[in-house]
């Protein structure tokens, strides 16, 4: 049995022309109209052609009564368009019996049509009830986008982006071919003028400056002691460097006050120094801030052995006042040494540094693979909380690992990144991989100040020093191999031999870093292809840490 439902007022949707209530119906009937004539004068009710005729019984009986329908499928009337009876009351007395007066065929076939009407019209309803009602519920379960806009969102995660390069050296060779003499002057930027492009986009952009602005009091010169134009440094800030150490064997090359010099060459050209200063009162600790994150900076270099008492830097003794501008330690002293640069490690911490940047001139000059000293540095470095550490002096690329922290994080160190550009070339040392080196790309990320931070990208490129004669004069290039092989003419890889060393250049170096070059993978490990920065060229294979 059906529920009963509360009496409504005539639905316009089910009830074709203007109805009454069925209050008003029934009380009409009460009154005394027993024709559909006198019903329509009482109530005003819309009766179509059926005027005159008796009220069917079961209106009589009750205005909110549900008659059942009765009867068979019969035939259709011939006559579609026949008019059909209207009905008189509300939703429920569109359900009368309107078999009075006619004959059983009649009444049958009207009476079957007549029921076909009502239901169809109810299921129509029934499913637009269906559909309206689904949609209320989605639009209250759904927040309008005036809500969602107003819910606070989840922060973006912060992200600094730093790159590091190898040895940036001014051979005598170099001299010669920078002199541009329609400028009366070194001109060096055309060398950097495919690795722009990876430099200036970074956050950080760190970079070895193996050589000293010792200017012209004394003659340019290579090795073995470097004296190099300051053009260079301009030439090193327009590729897009903003972070220069010139803690390494070569910073005395011209002395002390070209040490100092140096400093303030580099400074003068827009870019940061790590590993030594131009007076012994400034702080040595560098921090820089990036994307709202203070970055903390450190450079150092080894020292030669000792020469008795005195302490030596390339053979050279150091006088004090070197001792007071320039970051060094001794290999052969770690147990001294080791316990004052983690404590500076600490007090950048205590000054604010939240990403830690390590850079050592350090290991074994030619030296394929880190020596037992080195990994003894790394591994208090991991412990004191450096994030990052890049590696410089061997002047040929050595792998990259990943070492695990006493807080659960993971130091990345790039042992040797190799020369980014020199006259270091088989031709002169018969060898090939000082022709090589590697730009380490680094993406730090985290969820927010104070939230631990992850590696959400760590890639490599390797590169290659192409030097090649152009009109009598040799032409030196940095190129992204990545990119070069892949488009060698663009690149100009326009000679058999020049195609050859670029590969050459590119499978030694991928052979160095090789599959698992991380020695403690990282979780969760790092996307295949994780030392890639850009599409491999040709079929060449790319390894990648954690795989």
């Amino acid at each position: 049995m059906m529920a009963q439902r509360e009496p409504t007022v005539a639905s316009p949707i089910i009830c074709f022309c203007r109805q009454v209530d069925e209050a008003t119906l029934g009380a009409a009937i009460r009154a005394g109209a027993r024709d559909l004539a006198t019903l329509q004068a009482t109530t005003g009710a819309g009766l179509g052609g059926h005027a005159g005729k008796p009220i069917p019984k079961a209106v009589a009986a009750s205005p909110i009564s549900r008659p059942s329908w009765t009867g068979k499928r019969g035939a259709r009337p011939r006559n579609r368009h026949a008019a059909l009876p209207a009905p008189v009351g509300g939703s429920d007395s569109c359900r009368h019996d309107w078999n009075v007066g006619m004959s059983d065929q009649s009444r049958s076939r009207v009476g079957l049509f007549l029921m076909r009407i009502p239901c169809c019209l109810a299921l129509l309803l029934a499913g637009a009830a269906l559909l309206l009602g689904s949609h209320d519920r989605l639009a209250l379960a759904q927040p309008s986008q005036a809500s969602q806009a107003s819910q606070p969102s989840a922060p973006a995660p912060q992200r600094v982006e730093i790159v590091a390069v190898g040895d940036c050296m001014v051979h005598e060779t170099q001299l010669k071919t920078h002199w541009v003499a329609s400028a009366n002057a070194y001109l060096f930027d055309d060398d950097f003028r495919f690795i722009t492009p990876y430099l200036q986009p970074a956050d950080l952009a760190i970079g070895n400056l193996e050589t000293v602005f010792g200017g012209t009091a004394k003659k340019y010169s290579g090795y073995p002691y470097f004296n190099t134009p300051d053009t260079f440094a301009e030439a090193l800030a327009r590729a897009g460097f903003d972070v220069l150490t010139v803690a390494n064997n070569h910073a005395l090359d011209m002395g002390v006050e070209g040490a100092r010099r140096t400093v303030e060459v580099v400074r003068k050209n827009g870019m940061e120094v790590i590993g030594g200063r131009a007076r012994p009162d400034e702080d040595p600790l560098v921090i820089k801030e990036v994307r709202g994150v203070k970055v903390g900076l450190m450079g150092y270099s080894y020292e030669t052995g000792p020469r008795g008492a005195a302490r030596t830097l390339n053979g050279s003794t150091m006088p004090p006042a070197a001792l007071e501008l320039l970051e060094t330690f001794r290999p052969y002293q770690l147990a001294e040494d080791l316990p004052l640069m983690t404590a500076k490690v600490r007090r950048l911490r205590e000054k604010g540094a939240e990403l830690i940047v390590v850079i050592l001139h350090w290991g074994q000059e030619y030296g394929k693979t880190p020596t037992v000293g080195q990994r003894l540095m790394a591994q208090h470095l991991a412990s004191a909380g450096v994030d990052l550490v890049f590696g410089h002096h061997p002047h040929v690329v050595q792998k990259v690992e990943l070492l695990p922290r006493p807080d659960g994080g993971r130091m990345l160190v790039a042992w040797s990144l190799g020369n980014f550009i020199s006259n270091q070339r088989y031709e002169f040392l018969k060898r090939r991989d000082t022709e090589d080196g590697l730009l380490m790309r680094v993406v730090m990320e985290r969820d927010g100040p104070g939230r631990p931070w992850r590696f959400a990208q760590i890639g490599a490129v390797p590169l290659w020093v192409h030097r090649h004669l152009r009109a009598g004069t040799w032409r030196y290039h940095i190129l992204p191999l990545v990119d070069a092989l892949a488009n060698e003419a663009a690149f100009g890889l326009d000679t058999a031999d020049s195609r050859w060393r670029a590969k050459n250049s590119w499978e030694q170096t991928m052979a160095v870093l090789g599959p698992g070059s991380a020695s403690v993978p990282i979780h969760p490990p790092l996307p295949v292809g994780a030392f890639d920065l850009l599409p491999v060229p040709g079929s060449l294979a790319t390894p990648a840490i954690g795989r």
